[in-house]
């Protein structure tokens, strides 16, 4: 059996991990995400994140990063708790404010829509949106 890793045996082996991660996740209580792959024909190294899962009225949300971030970001900018379960109206459709990337300067919230497609905003457009002040 030819053992050298390519893309091909990577794609079926996160698969596989997936799969393999499902009884993990279950056991723990917790959301496990795989992330980017970097590999030789020797080894391969996986990114992978752990968050929790806690539950908020009849939904679950997992608290990644971005949603740490947040709830640590909208105190700086004046969103409430209030503004972030209302959402938003841009461009005449619904959006609510999933995350904060603090990496992403630009466009540093993430919005997703009512179809559960998922956008990043800028900071101009996000906070008037919401009645607030543009800085």
């Amino acid at each position: 059996m030819n053992n050298t890793i390519t893309k091909d045996l990577l794609q079926n082996l996160r698969v596989d991990m997936a799969a393999a991660l499902k009884s993990v996740e279950a056991k723990y209580g917790l959301r496990i995400m795989q992330g980017s792959c970097r590999f030789t024909a020797d080894n391969a190294v996986f990114k992978m994140e752990a968050a929790r899962i806690v539950k908020e009225g009849n939904s679950e949300i997992v608290v990644s990063k971005e949603v740490t971030q947040l709830k640590s970001y909208a105190k700086l900018y004046g969103i409430t708790d209030d503004m972030l379960a209302k959402g938003l109206r841009l461009g005449g459709k619904q959006f609510w404010i999933t995350g904060y990337c603090s990496r992403k300067s630009k466009a540093p919230f993430i919005l997703r829509d009512e179809a559960g497609k998922s956008f990043l905003g800028r900071t101009t457009m996000v906070l008037p949106a919401l009645g607030l002040k543009s800085y």
